[in-house]
């Protein structure tokens, strides 16, 4: 295809990034492989953390898939008229029909099977090497005691320079980025991986705990001696967290919640022990877990609990890119929640973005076919009618800027000490 039909310059040869009219194209061909297209957008953040999945499953399709991406951002009537209502969204096209479509982040082994439901024979070779799971080769930085060092020192003048960012997914720009980019100079997780010989996942939890600090770099280090094996770390880390008895859980999560939480303590701990419960066990948990999913502006932590929970039973592969949203989204949120029930914010104050959704969604089920002039109106409408909303929420969120170092800086704390003791308890075996 010619680089002409890109909407911009592709940042991965494996998966173009179309324009409507070369996707029109690409549909347009009988006789062709089938199409995966994924609808994508730059400020999805679980878009971004499905690009290395699809990556990895273009590569590994070898040719009997074609995995494309169009921007839906940059091209809103492509989404309209295919009534993209989330995303990521996954197309499947066989000449230039769909055959079905799924909606958010895949792991790896989802999308496979998802695909191979749909077409007559598989389209992964298991032969492949992007069928592999992605293992470190040689343990931590490759058992080079002298890489160890290197790394550590250049990680060390960055977080004393304040180069090493806050941001939830992995960044890196010029001479800066977030943590696990820092040590690398990269963002990919997978170039993480291969720099240093640690987990991809470790990468995930690396932004989790924050590790921004020279002494915090100086104390993960301490616990990653050349040769060391981190596969298995970030399940371990969130058995720790979730299992935290300092954390009033039953009080944050609710009774159904917690008990989902209970149960997937148990079968994460079987499971790492060499005790693998059944398939069934795990979906069984899975089921309790999205049945918590509740949009209610009263159910966002249990909601977003649900979520997480349903992504790890079972817990994802290393390198999956599945962490990412674990950690780095619902982790994160999840954190950030419970700091504000501390503050007292009430359940449907933590909802506050799910009544403006609501409100806006009943009076303007398609913003794109409003003017900017109707769109403002309705934005004075909803401040002459939420008045005490407003005013309530803006001062939660003064307050929770103000209080929100000094009351995360120790949980950050608790987390490394959590990751510190996961990582030696694999060292032991």
């Amino acid at each position: 295809m010619p680089a002409s039909d890109l909407a911009r310059p592709s940042t991965d040869a494996a998966v173009p990034d179309l324009t409507p009219q070369a996707l029109d194209r690409l549909l347009s061909e009988r006789g062709q492989p089938p199409v995966l297209l994924d609808l994508w957008a730059p400020w999805c953040q679980s878009c971004l953390a499905m690009a290395p999945v699809l990556h990895r499953f273009a590569s590994a399709s070898q040719g009997k898939l074609r995995v494309v991406k169009l921007d839906t951002q940059a091209h809103p009537q492509v989404a309209k008229a295919m009534d993209v209502r989330s995303i990521p969204l996954l197309v499947l096209f066989r000449d230039g029909r769909e055959l079905a479509r799924l909606a958010g982040l895949q792991s790896f082994e989802q999308l496979r099977a998802w695909v191979d439901e749909h077409l007559d024979d598989p389209v992964v070779d298991a032969s492949a090497p992007a069928f592999r799971s992605l293992v470190p080769l040689g343990g931590a930085f490759y058992g080079d005691d002298s890489l160890r060092r290197f790394l550590l020192e250049r990680v060390v003048a960055m977080a004393q320079a304040g180069h090493i960012d806050g941001d939830r997914f992995p960044l890196w720009s010029v001479d800066r980025g977030t943590p696990s980019c820092a040590l690398v100079r990269h963002e990919s997780p997978q170039v993480f991986a291969r720099v240093t010989g640690l987990s991809a996942a470790l990468a995930y939890c690396l932004h989790f705990i924050a590790a921004r600090s020279a002494p915090a770099w100086r104390e993960l280090f301490d616990a990653l001696p050349a040769g060391a094996d981190t596969r298995g770390v970030a399940p371990r880390l969130l058995l720790r967290w979730m299992g935290d008895e300092a954390i009033d859980w039953p009080a944050h999560l609710g009774p159904a919640a917690d008990a989902v939480r209970r149960d997937w303590l148990r079968l994460c701990d079987e499971w790492l022990q060499g005790e693998p419960p059944l398939p069934t066990d795990w979906a069984a948990l899975a089921s309790s877990a999205i049945a918590l999913r509740d949009p209610a502006p009263s159910r966002v932590i249990a909601d977003n609990f649900g979520q997480m929970v349903s992504r790890l039973s079972p817990p994802p592969a290393d390198d999956d890119a599945v962490w990412g949203a674990v950690l780095c989204m619902s982790g994160t949120y999840l954190l950030l929640s419970l700091i504000q029930r501390e503050m007292g914010l009430t359940d449907e104050e933590l909802g506050y973005e799910v009544v403006i959704h609501r409100w806006f969604s009943s009076r303007c089920p398609d913003p794109s076919s409003w003017t900017e002039a109707q769109m403002q109106a309705l934005r004075d409408r909803f401040q002459a009618e939420n008045t005490e909303l407003l005013v309530a929420h803006e001062a939660n969120m003064t307050r929770f800027s103000q209080e929100l170092d000094a009351r995360i800086a120790p949980k950050h704390e608790r987390l490394r000490a959590q990751l510190i003791d996961a990582l030696r308890e694999i060292q032991r075996g």
